[in-house]
């Protein structure tokens, strides 16, 4: 029978209630379970969205006054937070009662008293438990006095079944093989599993945590062994079998019937980097080599990076490491998009590629924000952001989601560059998204990709709307199509619009825009691999791609795999499984205070000892097994009795024995038994005044009970009423503080936001007002110019209109004037070059006799051919000049033309010829021609059409042929505007072409002179169409003969350039020079010298770098940079046609200088050579914390350096003899290292395929440098510090002696054998001297006698090549 009551009431809770919180806890109520437990454990969270409250309970006071005392405020949003004084009603759990009701019967009690053979004075408690019969076959257990009276089974005991034991019997045995161990492994799991499942508690539940040291688990690599399933990646050499260091976690489908992971089967954080370590440094590159089978690699990637993700999920991991390696899957997938895009969709599947990368990203975004509500922001956050706009352009709700993100990532580099290609791509710009795309990351390319059909589509919708009329047909190059849409070729471009319905002419050069032939294909169209758009831009492997910086190191080469097995095949730590093979054991009960256990009676009328009983002690109870057996007694300290005491059960219960146990009304026995002669059980009277007295002793004792109990409630009802009180006051003031906090709070916020709003209308009225000035500057000077423009155009022709008319007046109104010249040379002065054409006219139209004209001998002209004209040569003429065999060339040559006004009529005439012979194209605001031979070396042609005095101010031309009547002087002021933009190392030839030339006249001697012309051809005939193509041909035949060489100008990394000529190569030929000069040797032995000789060669190249005559050169013309064969040399240093756009620059200019300035070496403050080893450590970290950062690193390198040759406990004295220049070089070359070169952050990142500084510089400044000896001993403070030695060594040798390459050896000898009577001592400091010069001279021969042998061998190797 159960008897179940419910009660309510009051109880300790800890509860708060948080009302008008923010929607956000609502929407996603992880967001309210993370931001209250910030401020302790909470035990439960109760939502109310109707009324906007959440009621949360923690598990202790502390963490509820804390939140009460902190929370309140969520993302700028406030909220009310106060304490829930209700009163819980609590639900107390009903006991079982074995036994049945007992009645209060005198007669049943006093036959049970009789029965016990106990005297009226002794009265025992039964206990509420029907007792069981002691089996005769067992032994009996007997507890103390004070045990409990029910059995409580010890955990972990409980009883054990048929198949733990067979589980724990596998678990001991021997294995051998694979599958003998596999099966060992899987029963120990599940022997674990089950002890979990039983002491698994819900409410204390957490996420595992795994313990997996390996890539992959010991038991599924026997596993996987075991059913052949080892990948090609993981098998041993020969593919024999797995290789436990290669094996890799596989990725396992989550199903309903799986069992959770235990710990040992997880892998925590850093065994997870250490894996995708692994597959980026040994699997991911595998890609590149054509033996691979491309569908293994990316199936054996795909599922083992899943593999790590489903471990990341499965532990609840949210760290920086967890979000690196989500990162790098993400990665992945987007260069998998782009490397494998043309697979067969049975090897590449790009939607299911597609919806990894997006779980990837949105799992990601989940751990930005919770690493942002700890107070952590993620390095890379920005990037990913840009990618989830990138995958999303097609949706513009992702605008939204961009407004929430915080100002900083908002305002990044990659988040702007989205939002510019979701701009182009909304307003369906094709030409600015293929331009974007070209300027862009690798990465960002890969996933762009995706769009490039939807882009080609539309913008061949464009072209058809806009370039095709209603009848007839219109075409389009397919050059300007493969360029403008990014295709990878011509025939790519071809193939993609005859899928589309658009076909080509017949010599497919262009495409026919058809609008009634356009149509989607059955099929959608397969896009191939963008080598030249996308993978062209990874300048890295792909590890370090995927990884998004250098790889990390090989931790798994050093690692060794798990072996859970001994030599003899034990299992080396087995469980404690020693129950299952007791559990045919007795179960113990537990004791929670040990106490000396009461033997039980020997028989049932044998004399009962007296039981003493002290004071403190409480109530205690005797049990009784059966009627005839003997007696257990059984002592328990009682809770304070109930409110009634305890009823009588009834006596008839279905139990072992005739009688069962009751409930006696007696508190307390007797102190003692009747002595030593026990009564009989139905034997022995009790007296009437024993009982009367018994009673009354009984009823006593309850009055006494009663008050106590009345008392006690009395004291904790006061004491409850203080608690509440003292927690009412509390509260009032917990409150009235949250109150003054939360007032202050919104104060402060108020004043933050207006004083934002006031700082945002001031910013925002500055840069309007500076906007507009600018843009008023801007408009003026524009208009300004227009101005001019139009002047100087009205004054050269009012000019030549006044002359005209004077000349007229001249005869018209001075008949007395009378010329030195006939009247035909006069009309010969003033007649035009159309007047001829024009009279002819006249006459026709005057007689009606229209043939009489002749026509003009213009008609269809064969094109220039300038390869056939001018290849042979310009090959010939480059490698004069350049002495070396160039793959490919460029030539431009400039072609202007006369204005209207310089020319007169004919003009006309002169372009119809050009056009027709050379066929100019525009463009963009030039008109040129383009050609490029197919013969080797590749030669790629330009010819620039200028009129007048619109002259281009590049300076990359090659070449000008100027085009005239005769040289007058708007022929000077076009030739002096043409060349006054060039330097004054740039030497250009021209060719005159002219109809008359007069030397007299002309002022060709001034432009000589002046230097402005050095190189010129003049040609005069006729400008009929046949004399002018001469003269055009002859022209470039001459320019070609007298090409110039290319710029001396040479490109590189700023990191490499300082590396090779102020570390390497300085160093190498101060060593060189110091191993024959032992004066100089011993200045270098100084380190503030060396110091010095580092700095001075900075400032050197320094001046090298910002050399302003570098400007002077010519420039690569830029019409050229498509025609190159890559964008990106195929070496450093390179020759000016790589050069980027902004290294003319003054800001970059200066950017530069202050890196330079930077690599400046302090000077060595420290007394040197030190006095002890202690000293010398000391000093050498003091002055490498000064030169970089990283000290430590630094230090025990420049240790090793000096100590190489030197042991501290035996010749610690020779550390001053060390040259500092390998020191001084280390320190410079770990300088380098840790300065910054990037161009990111500099605004020149985007603008060429360099990402790090670039340094420009004149070869032959350069090559001074390098064969200089500054740095020798006629540096000054070398020279300086040589004169200080000879004067403490009190040599008379003087520093020229020391500089001298000859040594006048006779007059040191003569010295020598001069008369004996000098003085003897300087006659051996003579000798030794002379030996000295003569070792010195001898290695300074054997040093030269080397680099001879280089150079003569350099030499060699060069004309060989050439």
């Amino acid at each position: 029978m159960e008897a179940e009551t419910d009660a309510t009431e009051k109880i300790d809770s800890f509860i708060i209630k948080a009302t008008n919180a923010p929607r956000d806890f609502f929407e996603n109520r992880d967001v309210a379970k993370r931001y209250f437990r910030r401020f302790g454990k909470v035990k439960l969270v109760m939502f109310k969205p109707k009324k906007n409250a959440l009621l949360v309970e923690y598990a202790n006071e502390d963490s509820m006054l804390n939140a009460l005392e902190v929370a309140g405020e969520y993302n700028g949003q406030f909220f009310n937070v106060t304490r829930d004084t209700q009163i819980i009603p609590k639900k107390k759990k009903g006991k079982k009662n074995p036994d049945p009701d007992w009645t209060d019967d005198p007669e049943v009690r006093s036959e049970l008293e009789a029965m016990g053979a106990f005297g009226p004075q002794r009265a025992y408690e039964l206990r509420s438990e029907a007792m069981n019969v002691d089996s005769p076959g067992k032994q009996r257990r007997w507890k103390g006095a004070t045990g409990s009276p029910k059995p409580i089974k010890k955990k972990g005991k409980e009883s054990i079944s048929g198949e733990q034991s067979d589980l724990a019997q596998i678990i001991k045995q021997q294995a051998f093989t694979a599958e003998e161990k596999y099966r060992i492994l899987d029963a120990r799991d599940k022997l674990i599993r089950i002890r979990l499942k039983k002491n698994i508690e819900l409410s204390k539940a957490r996420a595992t945590v795994g313990t997996c040291p390996d890539m992959c688990p010991e038991k599924e690599r026997l596993m996987r062994e075991t059913q052949h399933q080892v990948a090609l990646y993981e098998q041993e050499e020969g593919g024999k079998g797995m290789n436990a260091k290669l094996a890799v976690k596989q990725y396992s489908r989550s199903s309903a019937d799986q069992e959770a992971p235990l710990p040992q089967e997880l892998r925590p954080v850093g065994v997870l980097q250490m894996t995708m370590g692994y597959l980026m440094h040994r699997i991911l590159g595998l890609c590149e080599t054509s033996d691979v089978n491309i569908a293994e690699w990316y199936h054996f990637l795909w599922d083992r990076t899943r593999g790590i993700r489903k471990d990341i999920t499965q532990q609840e991991l949210c760290c920086q490491g967890s979000v690196e390696l989500v990162e790098q899957c993400a990665r992945f997938h987007i260069f998998c998009s782009a490397r494998l895009v043309a697979e067969d969709p049975s090897v590449f599947d790009q939607k299911i590629n597609t919806e990894n990368l997006t779980k990837c990203l949105q799992t990601l975004k989940y751990m930005y924000h919770d690493l942002q509500l700890k107070g952590e922001s993620c390095k890379d956050e920005p990037e990913f952001r840009a990618y989830i706009i990138l995958l999303n352009l097609n949706d513009g709700n992702f605008m939204w989601e961009v407004q929430q993100l915080k100002q900083t990532i908002q305002q990044s580099r990659e988040v702007k560059f989205a939002l510019a290609v979701y701009s182009s791509l909304d307003k369906q710009n094709y030409v600015k998204f293929f331009k974007l795309v070209n300027s862009t990351t690798f990465l960002n390319a890969c996933i762009l990709m995706r769009y490039f059909t939807q882009v080609r589509i539309s913008a061949l919708k464009t072209l058809l709307k806009s370039y095709s009329p209603r009848v007839s047909q219109s075409s389009l190059p397919i050059q300007h199509l493969t360029k403008i849409l990014g295709f990878e070729g011509p025939e790519s471009t071809i193939d993609f619009c005859e899928s589309y319905g658009l076909y080509t002419n017949v010599e497919r050069s262009r495409i026919i825009l058809d609008k009634s032939g356009f149509a989607p294909p059955e099929y959608p169209y397969i896009l191939d691999r963008a080598i030249n758009l996308v993978e062209s831009k990874r300048q890295q492997s792909v590890g370090e791609v995927v990884c998004g910086r250098h790889l990390p190191p090989k931790n798994y080469e050093t690692h060794t795999p798990q072996d859970s097995f001994d030599n003899d095949g034990y299992l080396k730590h087995a469980l404690d499984f020693d129950e299952v093979d007791r559990k045919d054991e007795p179960m113990k009960i537990d004791e929670p205070e040990p106490k000396p256990e009461t033997p039980p009676p020997e028989a049932v009328f044998a004399p009962i000892k007296p039981v003493e009983r002290k004071e403190e002690d409480k109530p205690r109870l005797v049990v009784a097994s059966q009627i005839f057996a003997p007696i257990a007694i059984v002592e328990k300290k009682l809770d304070p009795p109930p409110v009634s005491p305890p009823a009588v059960k009834s006596i008839f219960a279905q139990t072992g024995g005739l009688f069962v146990p009751t409930t006696s009304l007696w508190a307390q026995p007797t102190a003692a038994v009747f002595g030593d002669a026990p009564k009989s059980i139905f034997g022995g009277e009790v007296a009437k005044a024993d009982e009367e007295r018994l009673e009354a002793e009984r009823k006593k004792a309850e009055r006494a009970k009663e008050e106590e109990r009345r008392r006690r409630e009395e004291e904790e009802e006061e004491e409850e009423r203080r608690r509440v009180e003292e927690e009412r006051r509390i509260a009032e003031m917990r409150k009235k503080l949250i109150e003054e906090q939360q007032k202050r709070r919104e104060q402060e916020r108020r004043k933050n936001v207006e004083i934002k709003a006031a700082v945002c209308n001031v910013v925002s009225d500055l840069l309007d007002a500076v906007e507009e000035n600018i843009r008023e500057e801007k408009l003026a000077q524009i208009a300004r110019r227009m101005h001019d423009r139009k002047v100087r155009s009205v004054v050269a022709k009012w000019r030549e209109s006044t002359r005209r008319r004077r000349k007229r007046k001249a005869l018209d109104f001075e008949p007395g004037w009378f010329g030195a010249r006939s009247v035909k040379e006069e009309a010969e002065e003033l007649r035009m070059s159309g007047q001829s054409l024009t009279l002819q006219s006249m006459k026709r139209y005057k007689r009606g006799r229209p043939l009489e004209v002749p026509v003009s001998d213009v008609g269809e002209l064969s094109k220039i051919d300038l390869c056939e004209l001018t290849h042979k040569l310009l090959r010939k003429k480059f490698l004069e000049v350049d002495m070396k065999i160039h793959r490919e060339l460029f030539w431009k040559v400039t072609v202007s033309l006369p204005h209207e006004v310089e020319y007169g009529c004919g003009l006309n005439h002169v372009e119809k010829v050009l056009d027709s012979y050379i066929k100019w194209e525009k463009r963009g605001l030039t008109t040129v021609v383009v050609e490029q031979s197919k013969s080797l070396p590749t030669i790629t042609y330009c010819l620039e059409k200028q009129k007048g005095l619109i002259v281009n101010t590049r300076n990359d031309t090659n070449g000008f042929i100027f085009i005239a009547d005769d040289f007058n002087e708007d022929l000077c002021e076009r030739i002096i505007q043409n060349f006054k933009t060039y330097g004054v190392f740039v030497k250009i030839p021209i060719a005159l072409v002219l109809q008359k030339y007069t030397e007299e006249k002309s002022n060709l001697k001034t432009l000589i002179s002046e230097g402005i012309i050095s190189d010129y051809l003049i040609l005069v005939d006729k400008f009929t169409s046949k004399n002018l193509i001469n003269l055009i041909e002859e022209g470039l035949i001459f320019l070609s003969t007298r090409t110039e060489k290319s710029p001396p100008l040479e490109l590189d990394t700023l990191k490499s350039f300082l590396a090779k000529y102020l570390c390497n190569n300085l160093w190498k030929r101060a060593n060189s020079f110091s191993k024959w000069n032992s004066n100089y040797k011993t200045c270098l032995k100084s380190p503030n010298t060396v110091i010095y000789l580092h700095n001075e060669a900075l400032g050197r190249l320094k001046k090298i770098l910002l050399d302003e005559k570098r400007h002077e050169y010519a420039k690569f013309p830029d019409i050229f940079k498509d025609f190159l064969r890559s964008q990106i040399p195929d070496s450093l240093p390179c020759d000016y046609k790589y050069f980027p756009t902004f290294w003319e620059h003054p800001s970059y200019a200066k950017h530069l200088e202050g890196v330079l300035d930077a690599l400046k070496l302090p000077n060595f403050l420290e007394n040197w050579p030190p006095l002890d080893p202690l000293q010398l450590e000391i000093s050498i970290s003091k002055y490498c914390a000064t030169v970089v950062a990283d000290t430590h690193k630094c230090f025990y390198r420049t240790m090793s350096v000096l100590l190489k040759d030197v042991d501290p406990s035996i010749n610690f004295k020779n550390v001053g003899n060390v040259v500092w220049t390998e020191v001084i070089e280390l320190l410079a070359l770990e300088k380098l290292e840790q300065t910054d070169f990037s161009l990111y952050g500099t605004g020149f990142v985007n603008k060429s395929v360099y990402n790090q500084l670039v340094a420009v510089y004149d070869v032959n400044l350069l090559n001074e440098y390098v064969r200089s000896d500054w740095f020798y001993v006629n540096n000054p403070v070398v020279k300086q510090k040589i004169l200080q030695l000879l004067e403490e060594e009190k040599v008379e040798v003087g520093i020229d002696s020391c500089e001298s390459d000859e040594i006048d050896l006779d007059a040191v000898l003569d010295k020598i054998r001069q008369p004996r009577d000098l003085n003897v001592g300087k006659i051996k400091s003579d000798i030794s001297s002379c030996k000295k010069l003569l070792t010195d001279l001898e290695d300074s021969v054997v040093i030269h006698r080397k680099i001879l042998d280089k150079s003569r061998h350099f030499l060699k190797t060069i004309m060989e090549e050439g």
